[in-house]
C-alpha cells in the first residue's frame, strides 16, 4: 500500500467528521488547517471531494511515508531497538 498526505483547509475536528475510516488527521496545524494521511488512492479521491465542496485541499508528496499516522506506527519497535543501542560519548 502506498501512502499519501494532504493539506486541508479544515480544523482537525471538522476533518475527522468527514474522513473515511482509512484516512486520519495526522497533524492539527491550526484552527482551520490540518494535515491528513492515508492510502494514496483514498487520499486522491478525498482531496477531489473536498475541492468539489469548495474546501482547500492539496495532496503533498510524502515519499510514501505517512508521518504522524497509524501507517508508520509499526516502525516504532524497530526504531526503539536501534535507539537503545546508541552510545553517547
Amino acid at each position: 500500500m502506498t501512502n499519501d498526505r494532504c493539506l486541508a483547509g479544515l480544523g482537525a475536528e471538522q476533518a475527522r467528521k468527514l474522513c473515511q475510516p482509512d484516512i486520519e488527521v495526522a497533524c492539527h496545524n491550526g484552527p482551520n488547517f490540518c494535515t491528513l494521511s492515508g492510502p494514496a488512492e483514498s487520499m486522491t479521491k478525498f482531496v477531489k471531494t473536498l475541492q468539489e465542496q469548495g474546501v482547500f485541499a492539496k495532496e503533498v508528496n510524502c515519499g510514501n511515508i505517512a508521518y504522524h499516522s497509524k501507517y508508520i506506527s509499526s516502525a516504532g519497535p524497530l526504531l526503539l531497538r536501534y535507539l537503545k543501542q546508541v552510545k553517547i560519548l
